[in-house]
């Protein structure tokens, strides 16, 4: 090769947004007077706004054009990229919170010299890869020595295989659960239990 020139250009813009944790209210305050569970019910705090939001855009670009030393050209290099991604955390209970996250690929080679076009038409070019992923999770506190989770999760892919112009789709999807005993608070409650035993418990007395 005589002369090999590269060029490229990146550019990435970001956005996110957090809320406050104060964006709730308390649906079962009335249910307090009820024993036993009025407490914990009382207690739940419904949140009408998400915990964040955020979401991102970057592109790359880059060129390479060589040429021989007998003074040809060989075929360009050409890429151009676009990256996106958005996601949602949200904390609808105090013990249940669902994330969404969402990514895609984009070739946007045939706007090569017209880039302002693209942005003009708000378009994405050729996608030739998507993700999703959903995630929820819930931790409830039946019991103070009782402590259960909860997950699930759903994931999703997508790809274009574009030499076969054919696309290639997967899910997966994914729940555990697990329980969390504490022998402390246990003995904590049958020692309280025995000290100060309710008034209709003649075992207890006994």
């Amino acid at each position: 090769m005589a002369e090999e020139l590269h060029e490229s250009y990146s550019g990435k813009v970001t956005y996110s947004l957090s809320f406050g944790r104060n964006n709730y209210i308390q649906p079962m305050k009335w249910m307090k007077f009820l024993p036993w569970i009025g407490t914990k019910m009382s207690e739940i705090q419904l949140y009408y706004t998400p915990s964040s939001v955020n979401a991102s855009m970057d592109f790359s670009e880059k060129l390479v054009q060589k040429y021989t030393r007998v003074g040809t050209k060989s075929p360009d290099d050409y890429n151009l990229g676009l990256n996106r991604s958005y996601g949602v955390d949200y904390k609808i209970l105090n013990n249940l919170t669902i994330k969404y996250n969402q990514a895609s690929k984009s070739d946007m080679d045939n706007y090569r010299g017209y880039t302002w076009m693209a942005i003009k038409n708000m378009d994405p070019g050729l996608v030739t890869n998507v993700t999703e992923n959903l995630t929820t999770s819930y931790s409830p506190e039946l019991l103070k020595w009782l402590k259960p989770s909860f997950n699930y999760s759903a994931g999703y892919r997508w790809d274009l295989d574009r030499a076969n112009d054919i696309a290639n789709v997967g899910v997966q999807l994914r729940f555990t659960s697990s329980f969390s005993l504490s022998p402390t608070s246990i003995f904590e409650l049958v020692y309280q239990l025995l000290l100060d035993p309710p008034e209709d418990c003649h075992l207890c007395s006994e």
